[in-house]
């Protein structure tokens, strides 16, 4: 019996814990995650992320708060790339016919690469992209989705940012994740959405990926219509169209690099900076209940988002709620307010909109 008693009070504090799982002022801070495209070596990989915390620094830090110096994916090599094409050219039944970098050159070129009878080329790639990310048999995608993992855990509004070919995993993560992770095993992204993707030269013919239609407010999209490499690619296979309108960059004839034809040019950084700013304020942050503790017979804790104008307050009896739209002043006289309870009862508790969150 006393055994029963104790798995029964181990069950409780268990299920308490995972209810109480609370994020502390992160959720007010902003953290980049830099995923790179093809033919991108180890030192231009390392440039190319110290260029974006440059312009976060420069350009973003003001609106957000940075929460740490931008993380890197590294996509290591092409094996994405050939299997991708390996399984594009099996469903042209053509497999065989062309190496995966003789296909690549004929994008490029705006070469086609055979016949195709019932769907158009952008679409059987997408669907390509898509079966090929849910097989998870790329070693650099299976170690991003770990490290993304807990890159959430952490609290902070995350964007990937990611460049070409990198688009492709960022479109891979953001849904996966934004259908299946769990915060502290109980709260889900879906509902307190903290990720966001900004897609730079994207061959892909949406962001996001195959839920990305369902959250267009925390995905962005710069392609210059300068970029001969995806020229090339909405020539063939279809992608998205350009979103700037560029002049000649005599620096990078392609316009397609990530720092000469975009962090390093003032309208397309500017573009870029803006949307980012855009995305994080459209996150919801996670439950923050658990950032200030209080001595009060009604309320145990509560956490503020000054960002997102939200309150979280759990009271004794567990209960968790949500309130929207709390102004700063009102917040700051709960801190001070010496009955913590009347404060909230007279101030609070009826005068904004309200949800239980457990």
């Amino acid at each position: 019996m006393n055994k029963m008693i104790l798995v029964v009070m181990l069950s409780i504090v268990s299920a308490n814990t995972l209810a109480e799982f609370s994020c502390d002022e992160s959720v007010d801070k902003l953290q980049l995650v830099y995923i790179n495209g093809m033919f991108t070596d180890s030192s231009n990989f390392l440039f190319n992320g110290r260029a974006l915390d440059k312009l976060q620094n420069r350009m973003l830090s003001g609106h957000i708060p940075k929460y740490a110096p931008v993380v890197g994916y590294r996509n290591r090599d092409e094996s994405t790339v050939e299997q991708l094409t390996q399984v594009f050219l099996q469903k042209l039944e053509v497999a065989g016919k062309y190496s995966w970098k003789d296909l690549f050159w004929r994008f490029i070129h705006g070469d086609g690469v055979g016949a195709f009878e019932d769907e158009p080329f952008f679409l059987l790639w997408a669907e390509v992209v898509s079966e090929y990310y849910q097989l998870g048999d790329d070693v650099d995608y299976r170690a991003m989705t770990s490290r993304l993992s807990g890159q959430l855990s952490q609290c902070a509004r995350t964007v990937l940012v990611t460049h070409s070919q990198g688009n492709f995993y960022g479109d891979g993560l953001f849904s996966e994740k934004v259908t299946g992770y769990l915060l502290g095993e109980y709260w889900p992204l879906a509902q307190y959405p903290m990720l966001g993707q900004m897609a730079v030269a994207t061959p892909s013919y949406r962001v996001g990926g195959w839920d990305g239609d369902n959250h267009s407010e925390l995905l962005g999209n710069v392609t210059n219509n300068t970029d001969l490499v995806m020229l090339g690619v909405r020539a063939t296979v279809g992608a998205l169209p350009p979103t700037y309108s560029a002049s000649f960059n005599f620096d990078d004839w392609s316009g397609h690099g990530f720092y000469d034809s975009y962090l390093a040019q003032p309208g397309q950084s500017e573009a870029i900076a803006h949307r980012i700013t855009e995305i994080a304020l459209n996150m919801t942050p996670w439950p923050m209940h658990d950032q200030t503790a209080v001595s009060s017979s009604a309320l145990d804790s509560f956490g503020y988002s000054e960002i997102s104008q939200i309150l979280d307050v759990e009271f004794t009896s567990g209960s968790i709620y949500r309130y929207y739209a709390v102004p700063k002043s009102v917040v700051d006289g709960l801190h001070l307010a010496e009955s913590k309870g009347r404060y909230f009862y007279y101030n609070i508790r009826t005068d904004f909109e309200y949800e239980r969150l457990n």
